[in-house]
């Protein structure tokens, strides 16, 4: 019977990306989400589905649900898409991380 191997020798050194590096990548992708969000709120108030007065804006239903439902729609299918395409998001990519 062969002894079980201490945990050392199964270890896998691996290289992970440094602290600064993840968080600038997630600052990249964050800020492509808020690229999204604001568009999809300019398209909304120049199809007049948010109308804006004296500093206060209305919305319609339609824009509330759009609002509340297809930036995290979209950023779901960019996570997943990026994933599974190329293993990175575009901030992992443009910050040269390693997956």
């Amino acid at each position: 019977m062969e002894p079980i191997p201490e945990p050392s020798d199964n270890r896998i050194d691996l290289d992970l990306a440094p602290t600064g590096a993840r968080l600038g990548a997630r600052a990249i992708d964050t800020l492509l989400g808020i690229g999204v969000y604001v568009s999809i709120s300019l398209i909304l108030v120049a199809s007049g589905d948010i109308e804006i007065v004296d500093e206060e804006a209305t919305y319609t239903d339609m824009a509330r649900s759009a609002l509340l439902w297809i930036p995290p729609l979209i950023w779901g299918l960019y996570e997943v898409s990026m994933t599974l395409q190329r293993g990175q998001t575009l901030g992992k990519i443009l910050t040269k991380i390693k997956v």
